[in-house]
């Protein structure tokens, strides 16, 4: 009986399980900020280079926003004679392209709709600069954006240069986006500085059109895919941290969790397919394996070691006691009990934080927090069943209810 109860001893797959979540939201962390110090890798920019910019927005029923977002792009190019604005118009029902029309850009209509990738695939075909920037219609750029985006692709060994994103608003979504994002920034920073980053901004982001292989159909994460397949042939993703742009946040937390979960299931979809090649270059392979894959396995791991506890602090209370570091490694009592009050006292504060904000209260930083990583949480899990069966459409819908779940980073 004795041998049984070892062999379902829960105290060992508790300190795997505890090791993996840390090594996703720490260790990897300071693994990449460690090498950023000790191995650093510098962007060589040529001040000298100037080249042809093409930005292609692909739009569905964006006749709202798409003439403020031209506006900022020409700004951000100063009015440079060597910028092409292309539209792609998914099949609009409104007045995209009446709008884009007025504003001077290019517009390449679709009559039918062939969602985001294919409306992609078609802009870079029609594009005619040296550099692509792709950027969505909502996100509006700072006006040092486009030189800042562009800058680091005067290094021959950058491929894909990533923007960085503000959220607008004032809501719950808005606040926990950009708690997200702050963390998301250091990460992306500290890859970039030690070699290639693998998040991408897909707001903001350009490339050499030269590189670009056409996507597949039903693609749903294009930046991701882009980029990666560009990386896997060697060259480096950076993040440009001044090329900033800004966009609306989810109107809510349950459009948040829509966009993170198209984002977790389009994210399965390229790994699976297109990108399976990455794992032939084993560091650009740890990085996506460490900063997207793992963090898609996150809340299982999390809930698995929440459903191991319980039944560990039944087990350390019905065998005999250890001494010394012994009782730490196999997690004996007391260390059982803080084990099961902790997540008691976490649970409980969820509970709270989430029944809060359904009545919209007034929730502390940390109830609100606990809120949205319990909301992105639940979005990652579906995301990433969904894309594992690959039941996650390509196209996309606007509207205020609807506009934020397709867009984002990655």
């Amino acid at each position: 009986m004795m041998a049984f109860w070892g062999m379902l001893d829960a105290g060992g797959l508790l300190w795997f399980l505890g090791g993996s979540i840390g090594y996703v939201v720490v260790g990897y962390p300071a693994c990449v900020a460690v090498l950023s110090r000790i191995r650093p890798r510098p962007i060589q920019t040529e001040n000298a280079w100037h080249p042809t910019i093409s930005v292609v927005i692909a739009a569905h029923n964006e006749g709202d926003v798409l003439g403020p977002k031209i506006d900022t792009v020409r700004r951000a190019a100063c009015g440079s004679d060597r910028l092409q604005i292309l539209v792609v118009d998914d099949a609009s029902t409104d007045d995209t392209v009446a709008v884009a029309q007025t504003a001077g850009a290019q517009v390449l209509s679709v009559p039918h709709r062939v969602g985001k990738s294919e409306a992609i695939n078609r802009g870079v075909r029609e594009s005619t600069g040296d550099i692509v920037v792709l950027s969505d219609a909502s996100a509006m750029l700072d006006p040092v954006a486009l030189r800042a985006l562009v800058a680091p692709l005067g290094d021959p060994t950058v491929g894909v240069v990533s923007g960085a994103i503000d959220y607008r608003g004032t809501n719950r979504a808005a606040s926990g986006a950009r708690w997200y994002w702050r963390y998301e920034d250091r990460i992306r920073r500290w890859e970039t500085a030690s070699g290639s980053t693998v998040g991408v901004n897909g707001n903001l982001f350009a490339f050499r059109r030269a590189d670009f292989e056409p996507l597949p159909p039903g693609t749903v994460n294009d930046e991701f895919t882009i980029a990666m397949r560009i990386a896997a042939r060697g060259d480096r993703v950076v993040y440009a941290p001044n090329a900033r742009c800004t966009d609306a946040a989810s109107v809510d937390l349950n459009a948040e969790r829509a966009r993170r979960s198209r984002i977790s299931a389009g994210r399965v979809q390229a790994l699976r397919g297109p990108l399976s090649g990455l794992w032939r270059r084993p560091v650009l392979g740890w990085r996506v394996g460490s900063h997207k894959a793992l963090r898609l396995a996150l809340p299982f791991l999390v809930m698995a070691a929440a459903l191991l506890v319980p039944l560990h602090w039944w087990q350390a209370a019905h065998r005999p006691g250890t001494h010394g570091w012994r009782r730490l490694v196999r997690l004996d009592r007391p260390f059982a009990d803080a084990l099961v009050a902790a997540e008691s006292a976490v649970a409980g504060a969820t509970a709270v934080a989430i029944l809060a904000e359904r009545r919209h209260a007034h929730l502390p930083s940390v109830l609100r927090v606990l809120a949205y990583a319990a909301h992105t949480a639940a979005a990652t899990a579906t995301g990433a069943v969904r894309g594992a069966r690959g039941r996650q459409s390509a196209t996309w819908t606007t509207g205020n209810a609807t506009r934020a779940p397709r867009r984002g980073t990655i």
